[in-house]
């Protein structure tokens, strides 16, 4: 694999920011809403570019505050509710790295805002939540990047060149898929989301507000921890995991935008546990010159694979 990663796209992301909003001189204030791993790695990737400053971080849970603090260092405020960070006139860009079906809410009131975005995928929990959000950016003129970091890498740009250059002649199909086998993993204990008793979120968790646009529920640590994404209730499995990033890759390539229509199948035919998302997946855009088709399965000889 070459350079596809996350902090060159992060880098990337902010560098075009920067000229275009600040003098040469200023500081770029930051804030990251959702103080998570994936949050924290992006701010800590924004802040190796010149002239930036963490000045606020957002999380519902005080523990990932306080770690997300450690890691940051400097005097940074902390706050569980993000509407704090917005009303702040001194911040420049806000960082939103929370669970999918906290995206589109915060992003959208963020621009309303007046501050750049960086927005980790996908941008919405619904279609009607990504077709307000771009709504948004469209009305507010200020700068979103969305954390598909395949786009700046240099193998993808050199596919977009050579099919756009004709070499490969028509492109009328179009394969993505991830062939992974979590079952190695789930045999061994790892993402078996074996049904927990309802009980009381752990100390310093602001679960009403976590639970924000979602159904409410009595605490379940299955659904709170990073296997949320198995939950309908706040993503989609692994075609928003993974296939948003293999998608939005193959629609780039071709310059695509939206499908003509989607069709999907499958079902939960490997875990039996409690998630309710499918681990077996075909689904079929097609567009007006191709057709593209991503799957999920679990029946590699590895634990996992992906591809464009």
């Amino acid at each position: 694999m070459t350079n596809i990663t996350r902090r060159n796209f992060v880098k990337g992301s902010l560098a075009f920011t920067a000229p275009s909003v600040l003098g040469a001189n200023d500081t770029i204030r930051l804030a990251l809403i959702g103080c998570s791993g994936q949050g924290v790695l992006d701010l800590r990737e924004c802040l190796k570019a010149p002239n930036t400053q963490a000045v606020a971080l957002c999380d519902v849970d005080a523990t990932q505050l306080d770690k997300a603090k450690q890691r940051i260092g400097g005097a940074v405020e902390t706050v569980k509710d993000f509407r704090r960070i917005l009303d702040r006139k001194d911040i420049d860009a806000v960082i939103i790295a929370t669970p999918d079906h906290w995206h589109a809410i915060p992003a959208i009131q963020a621009l309303q805002a007046g501050k750049d975005l960086y927005l980790e995928k996908p941008i919405g929990h619904t279609i009607r939540e990504g077709q307000l959000l771009v709504k948004a950016a469209h009305q507010s003129k200020r700068i979103v990047s969305v954390g598909l970091q395949q786009r700046t890498g240099t193998l993808f740009r050199q596919a977009h060149e050579i099919i756009r250059s004709g070499k490969l002649g028509k492109v009328s199909l179009v394969h993505c898929w991830n062939a992974w086998n979590d079952q190695l993993h789930y045999e061994g204990g790892y993402r078996q989301l074996k049904k927990t008793p309802a009980t009381v979120p752990p100390a310093g968790v602001d679960y009403d507000f976590w639970l924000g646009p979602a159904p409410k529920r009595t605490f379940d640590q299955n659904r709170y921890n990073g296997t949320y994404l198995y939950y309908w209730d706040y993503s989609g499995g692994m075609s928003i995991t993974w296939g948003v990033h293999l998608i939005d890759s193959a629609m780039h390539l071709m310059d695509a935008e939206a499908p003509l229509s989607v069709t999907a199948s499958g079902g939960k035919y490997i875990f039996a546990d409690d998630r309710d998302t499918p681990d077996t997946v075909e689904q079929v855009f097609d567009f007006p010159n191709f057709t593209l088709t991503y799957a999920v399965r679990h029946a590699n000889a590895f634990t996992s694979g992906s591809a464009t």
